[in-house]
């Protein structure tokens, strides 16, 4: 057998190797989603205590989401940012449902 040959049905069998464990893969709706409680575990082990909610995606990514949250007042808001950010100058503005900050930050 000639080193081409040899060269051509390793690669033949290596493709066939990938094909055929390509094919046993679990597809990415069959995989198990972690549960709400689950994802937060994973986000605030990640990130630390100030994630206050998740979003789970449909291909299954988890999406950490940070802050005081949707019923914190004026005043855990404006605390949370100054904190977060080392703000000197913050102004807390209520949009919608939620407040939001802006903030002038050390330089």
């Amino acid at each position: 057998m000639t080193v081409t040959r040899a060269a051509v049905l390793v690669s033949t069998f290596a493709g066939m190797l990938s094909l055929l464990a390509l094919i046993h893969m679990p597809a990415p709706a069959e995989a198990a989603r972690p549960s709400h409680k689950q994802a937060m575990a994973i986000c605030r082990s990640h990130y630390g205590k100030d994630i206050t909610g998740v979003v789970i995606k449909k291909n299954g990514q988890i999406v950490c989401q940070e802050g005081p949250g949707a019923e914190a007042s004026r005043k855990e808001v404006f605390e949370w940012c100054k904190r977060k950010f080392s703000a000197t100058t913050v102004v807390v503005q209520k949009k919608g449902k939620r407040w939001h900050c802006l903030y002038y930050g050390r330089y």
